[in-house]
């Protein structure tokens, strides 16, 4: 039996080559859920955009798909993303911004555009996220010259030093000597305090003298230095840990300074940056502005040429060369940078030309190059600027490297119009004035992933949506199927007969018209408490515990219903809360989970487990399978309905106490269908919204069989089938039209 003048829209099966492999070889769709989008005068659609595809997002003009994906793709990741910093983070930033319009989101991951919009004073270097790599590749492989002698300015740690002086003086003794500046009126006094010390030796013009045999004092200091000899250092006695010491010992009288003195030889290991061979402190550059090639100085050298120089003519094809026998981090990330750029055809592109200075094409494919270079994955890469409007070689490179972040574990959306975007992309995502749909692109197949919830229960008055103009009936005391195509109002149907024959929306109840049904039951909604258990979905637990409750100790004891309840207090255990494991948060990485100290897992209190029933304690029966308790509590007719009810959905091997978040979809799904097979009565409506959505045959064979049972039992039951699993098995057929183009 068909209702309605509609045709049935069947809709094509196919499968999905990126979706999630399952273990029977079949794939999965996955992807961002939107429900109820208003953003933008959408009017309330949802629709779902496929993740690890390249998907194109398009629509007649005014029909949103741009403010789509700024307003609610990028603005409510964006949000997301600062509700995770401090209050104090996000009042300095200037709050979260405001909410996209819609009903709810699912599956969002991180979102970014190509390219960046605020560019500014961004270069391709920074665009590539390449400047830090750059800045510490150049310091570290860069020579600094003096300007005075031309020698090496370097600083030198601790164990430098101990290398130098065995690769530079060989089998030589040498001389640590601490070079102290002081005042002519301040010897005397330093003189006395090196004595106390323990120094007894300075230098004075090449020769080592003892400070005993000094005839005048004056002549202790050369230009204000006073060289201090800190320690000489034998062949036999230069071990690392005592040339450590002593230069330690050198720059802590001197500042920092240090000379080493051989026989023929003499260099600078100061801490700071200084000439070897003069001694004399360089500052160290501006390593930021050289790089840029804003600082013209010469005494910087790579490779024997003036970095600034060198910089300032850097393209990305020379990264390759400047990295060149290195294997370190940044050396590695500036190599796949300008590999990947030559593959985009970026190669000739100046390091530090300015993003705003380049063509729409060169922003988009360096923006794909920047996010292929940084590698992260599970990114939603929202492209803003069309495609359709480069020559075909460059559109072909930018969706070549977009194709190549989807292999590489990024999702894509592209935002363009042009009729001929679906042949680039895998999925197209068409956004009209009052419909959603997405579509196979290039594939001649279809499938519907989106729904608008937009259909009346009875003709609209004035003022009310138009769509669909018709009468919808549905018989009662049966399985009804509502179907239809994408944008028909499945949804919008069932959501007004709930509030309707609920008496939530008054103009609903104008709407709706049903003397006959006494009761409205969704399935669809969960009402269980958040982390609650199975046997709470299946509402076994309040059976249980009058069952436990009705003991002789229970009542000896003065334990009623509550203490054997984990939602009340009395009885459940008081560190866990009757969890049975305590969760730590550990902010950075994910929560750990440890079995309770005090219950042992058990959830209640040890004066409740003394109370047994059938030979088992609340706890005992809590760690059976539903199975199990089914056999287990056969002679008590109110606990062994219930868990006959979930046997039957096909929940035997499930544990009793396993946390509704542990089970799929379908196994909720079914949990509620049995907790409601035993209370259904004649004059029930039962509404389910896609109760077979992403199960495979076996669990669509149980949630139909569900359905049936209620049925049987004098329930009318109304459910939406998009793919027609349900259709096959109903006694009434609701088809609707998609509604007509505003």
């Amino acid at each position: 039996m068909c209702i309605n003048s509609a045709a049935i829209s069947r809709t094509p099966q196919f499968t999905r080559g990126s979706g999630l492999s399952m273990a029977d070889g079949s794939t999965a769709t996955v992807g961002i859920r939107l429900r109820g989008v208003r953003e933008a005068g959408l009017g309330g659609i949802d629709l779902l955009v496929p993740l690890r595809r390249v998907v194109c997002l398009t629509g007649p003009a005014g029909a949103g798909p741009l403010a789509l994906a700024e307003g609610v793709l990028l603005g409510e990741s964006r949000r997301r993303y600062l509700l995770s910093l401090t209050p104090f983070e996000r009042e300095r930033i200037g709050g979260i911004g405001t909410q996209a319009d819609v009903d709810g989101i699912d599956g969002l991951p991180p979102a970014q555009p190509l390219p960046l919009k605020d560019i500014g004073d961004a270069t391709v270097a920074s665009g590539l996220h390449l400047v830090s790599d750059l800045t510490r590749l150049v310091r570290t492989r860069s020579q600094v010259n003096c300007v005075h002698c031309s020698g090496k300015c370097i600083s030198f740690h601790e164990e430098d030093v101990s290398r130098l002086v065995e690769e530079r003086f060989g089998d030589e003794p040498v001389l640590v000597v601490a070079p102290m500046e002081i005042d002519a009126e301040a010897v005397l006094g330093v003189i006395g305090e090196l004595e106390r010390a323990g120094f007894r030796r300075i230098r004075i013009d090449g020769r080592v003298l003892r400070l005993d045999a000094v005839e005048e004092v004056a002549s202790l200091t050369v230009d204000g230095i006073l060289q201090v000899v800190v320690d000489r250092l034998s062949t036999s006695g230069r071990t690392r840990s005592r040339v450590g010491e002593a230069v330690r010992t050198a720059r802590a009288i001197a500042g920092g300074r240090t000379l080493l003195v051989g026989d023929a030889d003499q260099v600078w290991v100061d801490s700071r940056r200084a000439c070897v061979e003069c001694g004399r402190i360089c500052e160290e550059p501006d390593w930021d502005r050289l790089v840029c090639g804003e600082f013209g100085s010469n005494s910087v050298q790579l490779d024997g040429s003036p970095v600034a120089e060198m910089m300032a003519d850097l393209r990305l094809r020379d990264l390759a060369s400047l990295t060149e026998s290195r294997q370190d981090g940044e050396a590695r990330r500036l190599a796949r940078a300008g590999e990947i750029c030559g593959e985009m055809a970026l190669a000739q592109l100046p390091v530090w030309r300015l993003l705003a200075e380049l063509s729409h094409g060169e922003q988009l494919l360096l923006g794909i190059a920047a996010a292929r270079v940084t590698g992260l994955t599970g990114v939603l890469h929202v492209v803003l600027s069309p495609p359709s409007a480069l020559d075909e070689s460059c559109r072909r490179l930018v969706y070549d490297g977009l194709r190549t972040l989807v292999r590489e574990g990024a999702s894509v959306v592209v935002v363009d119009s042009d009729a001929d975007s679906a042949e680039w992309v895998d999925d197209v995502v068409t956004i009209g004035s009052e419909t959603a749909d997405v579509m196979l692109a290039g594939r001649g197949a279809a499938f519907v992933a989106s729904e608008v919830e937009q259909i009346v229960v009875a003709a609209p008055g004035e003022g009310e949506v138009p769509v669909p103009a018709q009468r919808v009936l549905v018989p009662l005391g049966t399985l009804v199927v509502i179907t239809g195509p994408s944008g028909s109002g499945k949804s919008r149907l069932v959501s007004l007969l709930r509030s309707g024959l609920s008496g939530k929306s008054s103009a609903a109840v104008r709407r709706v018209r049903a003397p006959a049904v006494g009761r409205v039951v969704d399935v669809t909604s969960d009402g269980s408490r958040r982390g609650g258990l199975l046997v709470e979905l299946l509402g076994a637990h309040r059976a249980l515990a009058r069952m436990f409750a009705d003991g002789p100790v229970a009542r000896e004891n003065h334990h009623g219903t509550d203490h054997f309840l984990l939602e009340k207090s009395g009885g459940r255990c008081p560190a866990c809360e009757g969890q049975g494991t305590i969760r730590h948060e550990l902010g950075l990485v994910e929560d750990v989970e440890v079995t309770c100290s005090v219950c042992d897992g058990r959830r209640f209190r040890d004066e409740v487990l003394t109370v047994t029933a059938h030979g088992v304690t609340i706890a005992e029966a809590y760690g059976m399978t539903v199975g199990e308790a089914e056999v287990h509590f056969g002679r008590e007719r109110s606990v062994k309905e219930i868990f006959s009810a979930a046997v039957r959905c096909g929940l035997a091997r499930r544990p009793v106490d396993v946390s509704s978040q542990a089970l799929d979809g379908v196994e909720r799904l079914l949990a509620r269908l049995a907790r409601h097979q035993l209370g259904v009565r004649r004059g029930d409506l039962v509404l389910v919204d896609r109760p077979v959505a992403g199960c495979d045959p076996a669990a669509t064979a149980c949630v139909i069989k569900a359905l049936r049972r209620l049925v049987t039992d004098g329930a009318s039951v109304v459910v939406t089938d998009a793919v027609g699993s349900v259709g096959v098995h109903a006694d009434a057929i609701v088809a609707l039209e998609a509604p007509p183009a505003a």
